[in-house]
């Protein structure tokens, strides 16, 4: 029973949050001006709770994500603000970009084993992301807007514009990295997968908006809350039982008996030649 409860709070509290993001964005309106200025440096320091979080915890995925989620949420915020770079022209080209790069970096990264962070494969992923960085700015370039052009290109006789404002070839990438994520999920069963599957419907939503700043902070936030929980979840599973068997380790049997009363009977049984069953 109790492992059943665990398993529905894996698959629940990830999509709960972001249902909760999700009504706080419809209730948004009622908050004053400083409120909403506030809501907007929310996500930098969740991501920076985050990233402590999955450093301590040698959690690189979320580590790695956080940083992308960081970079995209300032330059969403500020570039657009920095001079020389109109609004009316960086938006919206930054907001094509996006919506390519951010499903596929989960895409990417739910491929990469936990190597480090602050090591020889950490140095190579935080690479990636400043190539990826590197790379956007450079496609942003008044000259490669024919590049920017081919990524909204219809690459099927459907016209989904009057659904929804991403490309077509966006909308393959998030359902591309949705199946990734559910095949990885049925073969390792952790958290960590129910998380990014959370996180990946709150992106498709929100870019789904298209160019909205409250929608991006709420999301930005909880993306970053939902990943610590998983962070959370995951340390714990690990602390409380065997990785090979799954059953609960010396740790959790310590826990377990501290909470014994007065009386009580320990039976404990010996099974030789283990090796063979396992």
């Amino acid at each position: 029973m109790n492992k059943l409860i665990k398993a529905a709070s894996m698959i629940v509290l990830p999509l709960l949050l972001m249902v909760l993001a999700y009504l706080a964005y419809k209730n948004v309106q009622a908050l004053s001006g400083p409120q909403l200025d506030l809501l907007k440096l929310a996500p930098y320091a969740v991501f920076l709770t985050g990233g402590v979080l999955a450093w301590k915890f040698n959690r690189s995925r979320e580590f790695f994500q956080m940083v992308i989620f960081t970079l995209a949420a300032a330059s969403l915020q500020y570039l657009p603000k920095l001079p020389g770079t109109g609004a009316a022209m960086a938006l919206p080209d930054l907001y094509v970009i996006l919506c390519v790069l951010l499903p596929v970096n989960i895409l990417i990264f739910s491929f990469f084993k936990e190597r480090g962070i602050f090591s020889l494969w950490g140095s190579i992923r935080l690479g990636l992301i400043a190539a990826e960085a590197a790379a956007a700015v450079w496609a942003m370039l008044p000259e490669r807007s024919a590049l920017l052009e081919r990524l909204q290109m219809e690459l099927l006789s459907v016209n989904l514009q009057g659904l929804t404002p991403l490309s077509q070839l966006s909308l393959m990438i998030f359902i591309l990295t949705f199946i990734r994520l559910i095949i990885r999920q049925m073969s390792y069963r952790s958290s960590q997968d129910v998380a990014f599957m959370a996180v990946l419907l709150g992106i498709f939503y929100v870019l789904h908006l298209d160019h909205d700043p409250v929608a991006y902070a709420l999301l930005w936030t909880m993306s970053g809350i939902i990943l610590i929980t998983s962070i959370i979840q995951d340390s714990y599973a690990m602390a409380f039982s065997d990785e090979l068997t799954g059953l609960p380790s010396r740790r959790a049997l310590k826990q377990d008996m501290l909470k014994l009363g007065m009386n009580y009977a320990i039976a404990m049984l010996d099974i030789d030649h283990f090796k063979k069953i396992q």
